[in-house]
């Protein structure tokens, strides 16, 4: 039976009698997002425990009651009134990812394949080829094959990596696995402002989650790949890529358990990323980057850099975006 999530809670109780020890018992239950739970203290005074016990008991029930409505916690986050440099923000995008809003029959809000969607071989714009990449990037319309790497639960967005089932990996060209891809290409872009993303990162060897700018009129470079992560959720890469500056990529290390803030600010001067609102990096804005730039969040596989997935590989691999929202700097 699946434990009962709550908003976190606390109640003790301390029974009326002692016991034939003279020892008193108080029960004390807790709640949250791993459930409710029972903890007993004894001591010399007044009290009887398993009365005190039925009476936490109902007590924290009717509570779980009450409190398991709404929504997960992480969804309360209010978007941001100001960078963490003092700018005041405004908000020109924000998904919380109550749903889903796939563009689809020119509606919705999210791309699910690269570019604008256009190619005389849809395979081209389902994969990055150059990066010598094993997935393939599907939705529910691909190939009429009805494969989804998209699912809401609690509230957030979860792309998965896995293996095709065996009646679709004819139609896949060879590709090993399948995965998903989101862009605003068809709905927003914009040139400068805070851009930020609240995710948890997959972990094993091959596993490549990003979330990063490309220009709206498709040309490339200039990128702004504000998070990329190969494999080891207890560390990312911030890289820019431009004709007109060099850079090599920083890593940063995080905790690898929890999820994590990542973000660029980006004006006429410069760019800084940010990780749970920390700088990690600071360039000058090369002058290849004054134009509007689209956003887009992957879960890649393979390549080069990131490896190859191999037997020890978990899947599926999963990464849980709590919200994506921009911001224009307000005057």
């Amino acid at each position: 039976m699946p434990a009962v999530r709550t908003r976190p809670f606390l109640v003790q109780v301390d029974s009326p009698e002692p016991d034939k020890k003279g020892l008193s018992s108080a029960w004390s239950a807790s709640g949250g997002e791993t459930g409710i739970h029972f903890r007993l203290t004894r001591s010399r005074r007044r009290g009887r425990g398993h009365g005190a016990k039925l009476a936490a008991a109902a007590l924290a029930l009717s509570l779980a009651a009450c409190l398991k409505a709404g929504p997960p916690a992480s969804a309360a986050t209010p978007p941001l009134a100001r960078a963490p440099d003092g700018r005041s923000l405004a908000v020109t995008f924000d998904d919380e990812f109550d749903s889903f809003r796939r563009f689809h029959d020119g509606k919705g809000v999210w791309r699910t394949t690269y570019r604008d969607g256009q190619a005389a071989d849809e395979f081209d714009i389902r994969t990055l080829k150059n990066n010598k990449e094993v997935e393939l990037y599907v939705d529910p319309d691909f190939q009429h094959l009805g494969l989804d790497p998209f699912r809401i639960r609690d509230g957030m967005l979860e792309i998965t990596a896995d293996r095709p089932p065996e009646k679709a990996r004819g139609a896949l060209r060879g590709y090993q696995y399948v995965s998903g891809v989101i862009t605003t290409q068809p709905s927003f872009s914009q040139t400068y402002g805070y851009f930020e993303m609240r995710a948890k990162l997959p972990a094993g060897k091959g596993v490549w989650p990003a979330f990063w700018l490309v220009r709206q009129d498709l040309s490339w470079p200039p990128e702004v790949d504000i998070m990329e992560s190969i494999g080891d959720p207890s560390e990312y890469y911030a890289t820019l890529h431009s004709n007109d500056a060099k850079d090599g990529g920083t890593k940063v290390p995080i905790d690898r358990d929890g999820f994590h803030v990542f973000a660029v600010s980006w004006d006429a001067q410069q760019l800084v990323w940010f990780v749970d609102g920390r700088e990690v990096k600071r360039l000058p804005t090369p002058p290849d980057m004054h134009k509007p730039m689209y956003i887009i969040a992957n879960l890649a596989l393979g390549g080069d850099w990131a490896g190859y997935p191999d037997a020890g590989t978990p899947f599926p691999a999963t990464l849980r975006i709590d919200y994506i929202r921009a911001y224009r700097f307000a005057q």
